[in-house]
């Protein structure tokens, strides 16, 4: 899903710092940056899911629960949970097209949005089972990649 409009080359020593940073982070530190980042992102699955009826808000919901119920009482996530989150990027990725940056139109950026958000809740759902930085890392990129579209969308 790398566009050069939504996805600019990335300054390397900032990458760095950035990645520092969250290295010094505990793993349930990582993973409630993880689960706000997808919260934050949520919204725009909902909005895809009421203009398509496709994919179930609820299924992404129920995992950011589950997510939150780790943190604080230290009940495992399963991997049913994980995968039933996973599925909702596909069927995201199955609305979004051909089209690239400029040539996105509507109803395409609506998709990518929604993949941007059941990707975020995916990594915070592994997140929360390792704690590694990774994923953490990716649920931040995808809301940064979300709040550039959503401004072409949104205008």
């Amino acid at each position: 899903m790398t566009d050069p409009v939504t996805d600019p080359v990335k300054d390397p020593v900032a990458d760095l710092a950035a990645l520092s940073a969250l290295s010094a982070l505990s793993g349930d530190e990582r993973t409630t940056l993880a689960a706000a980042s997808a919260e934050r992102l949520l919204p725009h699955f909902e909005h895809f899911h009421e203009r398509t009826g496709a994919g179930s808000p609820e299924v992404l919901r129920s995992a950011l629960a589950a997510v939150r119920t780790r943190l604080a009482d230290g009940t495992e996530v399963t991997l049913r949970t994980m995968l039933d989150s996973f599925e909702q990027i596909q069927v995201a990725a199955d609305h979004i097209g051909e089209g690239t940056g400029p040539t996105l139109d509507e109803a395409a950026r609506i998709a990518h949005l929604a993949w941007y958000a059941a990707a975020a809740v995916t990594n915070a759902c592994h997140a929360s089972v390792h704690g590694r930085v990774h994923e953490t890392r990716l649920c931040l990129e995808y809301e940064d990649y979300a709040a550039r579209l959503a401004g072409d969308v949104t205008g």
